[in-house]
């Protein structure tokens, strides 16, 4: 019982496991890699876009009156009382700002459906085009 030498069998089938164990450990460690630099490429991603939707409305092809715009950041980045700087609010609007490809969250989603009727403005960072999308 214990303390003996393998048999010649059982040492190949260590082996085998030994690799295996191997094989597998450095599965895990190269996905954990890359789930850290996916995970460091979205922090740096949503970092870029808060700083881009806060300076927003300094940017010289902004065509909105920034005194019109108060700035919420959480569901909704924005939220545009058109007119209220000259005391006659027109349309309010709900404002998006997306930099690349992202788009709307959960929250957002829920938000644009539960306002009968809206305008919902996504300022892409890129392009500097509004895009309206009516309910």
């Amino acid at each position: 019982m214990g303390g003996g030498d393998f048999s010649t069998k059982d040492e190949i089938k260590k082996q085998e496991l030994l690799k295996e164990l191997k094989d597998r450990t450095d599965a895990l460690l190269k996905k954990q890699k890359s789930a850290t630099t996916k995970s460091e490429k979205m922090t740096v991603a949503i970092g870029i876009g808060k700083i881009v939707e806060k300076i927003l409305p300094a940017h010289k092809n902004f065509d909105l009156v920034p005194a019109d715009c108060r700035f919420l950041a959480e569901p909704i980045d924005m939220i545009v009382f058109d007119g209220v700087s000259q005391n006659k609010v027109d349309k309010i609007a709900f404002m998006g700002v997306k930099t690349g490809s992202s788009t709307l969250n959960k929250h957002q989603k829920q938000i644009c459906d539960a306002i009968k009727e809206y305008v919902f403005k996504l300022y892409p960072s890129r392009g500097y085009d509004f895009m309206k999308v009516k309910k």
